[in-house]
């Protein structure tokens, strides 16, 4: 039963299995990483827009009536935006 597991047939399967096992690996450790730059990627760009509409609530903060009319394409009379 032990002479099978040096024979040059159990070699090769142990060999492949190996090689299998280690492919296995780079890949899991390849797809693990680039979930992991992509989630970083994702947070990345939402901070962005965070920032910049924080920048345009101040801007719009600072605008009055008359000024948020003509922003949105409105004309300001008697009070009123049309």
């Amino acid at each position: 039963m032990f002479g099978f597991l040096f024979s040059p047939i159990a070699k090769l399967v142990g060999a492949v299995a190996l090689g299998g096992a280690i492919v296995a690996g780079i890949y899991l450790y390849g797809y693990r990483a680039g979930a992991a730059a992509e989630r970083l990627n994702a947070l990345e760009t939402t901070m962005e827009q965070i920032r910049e509409r924080s920048d345009t609530n101040e801007e719009v903060s600072k605008m009055d009536d008359a000024e948020l009319c003509a922003a949105i394409g409105g004309v300001f009379e008697d009070g009123q935006c049309r």
